[in-house]
């Protein structure tokens, strides 16, 4: 029987307040946990290295793309903000 891989998610948000950022890093790791491969810019962009690039190649090369649309989120996309 073929191994299947799991599947690649990359999750894409706005940074906000404490408290959703931690709800952000909990429900990644919680699909960590599940045995999801996730992606989120706090795990997978080092300093001075290009967020828009970053999330570029992360839509590309993942199976899915997971958006966490709030106001704020929406309003950044509207304006072309991030």
């Amino acid at each position: 029987m073929a191994e299947t891989k799991p599947p690649k998610v990359f999750i894409s948000y706005s940074w906000e307040d404490s408290t959703h950022n931690q709800w952000i890093m909990d429900f990644a790791a919680r699909l960590r946990n599940d045995g999801i491969e996730t992606i989120i810019d706090r795990w997978g962009v080092r300093y001075g290295e290009s967020l828009t690039a970053f999330m570029e190649k992360s839509v590309r090369d993942n199976d899915f793309v997971l958006l966490i649309c709030t106001p704020a989120y929406k309003e950044k996309f509207d304006g072309r903000l991030g």
